[in-house]
């Protein structure tokens, strides 16, 4: 039996906002419950969480070679107010917002595309997180 995860994520889609926000299947996507669980414990935080979740969400749709540069991925917190503190990204109180992404490019004989993933991920406690308006997309 697969691991379940002890927090409750949902997602939105950005192609298909009409959906809402709906269950996200944790397990499918290779180490993330374990991630979850940590996060659930206390010993990972709301950035680090939602590190996890973007990179999983890009490594499940991307497809890798070796002429792809992958690039790290980035979540910067949302400010929501005076009283937030881009300094305070990992260890705030919840609610929580990072706007993540990842992205890799192919720049090989005059062909140059991007592939990238993105989302919102609301970090609302240690037991809820919503991935809003996930997004992936390849250009070029």
């Amino acid at each position: 039996m697969p691991p379940t995860s002890r927090v409750t994520v949902l997602w939105s889609d950005k192609y298909h906002p009409d959906r809402g926000l709906q269950r996200f299947d944790a397990a499918r996507y290779d180490g993330l419950v374990a991630f979850l669980n940590k996060f659930n414990d206390g010993e990972i935080d709301a950035l680090g969480v939602s590190y996890a979740i973007i990179e999983a969400l890009f490594n499940s749709e991307f497809s890798h070679s070796s002429k792809w540069d992958v690039d790290c991925a980035n979540c910067s917190k949302v400010v929501t107010g005076a009283t937030d503190s881009a300094d305070t990204a990992g260890t705030a109180d919840f609610p929580v917002s990072f706007q993540c992404h990842q992205r890799a490019t192919y720049d090989h004989k005059d062909i140059y595309s991007v592939a990238e993933a993105k989302a919102k991920i609301v970090v609302l406690s240690r037991s809820e997180i919503h991935v809003e308006l996930y997004s992936y997309y390849v250009s070029g």
